[in-house]
This record gives C-alpha cells, sequence and structure tokens, in this order.
C-alpha cells in the first residue's frame, strides 16, 4: 500500500471542501437534467409536442453529453479543471434560462443537446481534481463524494420540482 508522501500529510482540508462543492453541484446537475422529465407532460401540453417529439426533447440532452464526455476529459487534462467547470457551468445555466424561453421543438432539441454539452465536464473534471488534490489512498472518497451528488439529486428532485409545479398557476389550472 502506497504511503502518503511528507507533502501529501501537510494539506490542509481544503482538498474535501473542493469535493464537497463538486457533490453539491453534481446534485444541483441531477436535478437541473431531470427536472424537465417531471414538468413534460405540462410542456408537452402547452406546447402541444408528439410523443415522437417529446421524446427526442428528453434524449437530446444525452447526445450533447455523450459527444463531450472524452473532449471534456482532454480539456481538463490540458486546461485547469476548475476553469471548464466554471465555463461550463455558466453555459449551464445560460443554456437553462434560454429553455424557458422557447416553444419550437427544434429550438427545444438544440438547446437541450447543448445543455448536454455544458454539463459534461462535471464527472471528467471531479476525475481530474482527484487526481490532482488528493493521494491514491484518498481517491476512493473523493469519488464517492462526487457520485453521492447523483443520488442527492435524484432524492431532493421530486420533492423540489413538485413544490414548483403545485405552487405555478399556469400548471394547476383547471380545465
Amino acid at each position: 500500500m502506497e504511503q502518503p508522501s511528507l507533502e501529501m500529510t501537510k494539506r490542509s482540508n481544503a482538498r474535501w471542501r473542493i469535493f464537497f462543492m463538486l457533490a453539491i453541484i453534481c446534485t444541483i446537475n441531477y436535478i437541473d437534467r431531470a427536472v424537465i422529465s417531471v414538468c413534460m407532460p405540462q410542456i408537452k401540453e402547452e406546447l402541444q409536442f408528439s410523443p415522437e417529439i417529446v421524446g427526442a426533447i428528453l434524449s437530446a440532452f444525452f447526445w450533447g453529453y455523450a459527444i463531450m464526455q472524452i473532449p471534456c476529459g482532454w480539456l481538463c487534462d490540458r486546461f485547469k479543471p476548475g476553469k471548464i467547470l466554471l465555463i461550463g457551468g455558466l453555459c449551464w445555466g445560460v443554456f437553462q434560462v434560454i429553455t424557458g424561453l422557447i416553444s419550437s421543438s427544434k429550438a427545444f432539441m438544440f438547446i437541450r443537446v447543448l445543455l448536454g454539452v455544458s454539463e459534461a465536464p462535471i464527472y471528467p473534471a471531479g476525475a481530474k481534481l482527484q487526481s490532482i488534490w488528493l493521494p491514491v489512498t484518498e481517491r476512493s472518497r473523493g469519488s464517492a463524494l462526487v457520485d453521492v451528488g447523483s443520488s442527492l439529486g435524484n432524492l431532493v428532485l421530486p420533492k423540489v420540482v413538485g413544490l414548483f409545479v403545485l405552487d405555478c398557476p399556469c400548471c394547476t389550472r383547471t380545465t
């Protein structure tokens, strides 16, 4: 078993704050990517999307996400992963705002692809940050902190989105 070097043992606990922040980012990421599924019945009705269009919209996120996994890993190796996360997070916020402003199915799919592209750096950046901030003996704990975000996001999503949908006048109208 590899022993941490003297340099590693002198590190502060700042690295754990980084990984707790990554867990929070991943939680928000999972809420963000799945909220569309919870709200899709209202969106489908309001924008009169067919079931085929709904399927394409829901899968569009993963097209961009899957395509960008390897390039994002390369970018995180080439540049600072924190900067890649920041750029991705800013784009992700912009695309999420734009999502609420569009009504065309094609634009909706395009923005969902871009949202997938902008969220793709999270796990490659997390892996790169593990290699930078954590000694080999602590990487599994760092990985678990990053991965817990997906579970927390799926736990929190229905409750948070449910509150918004229930309180939204356009979603609670009676016909």
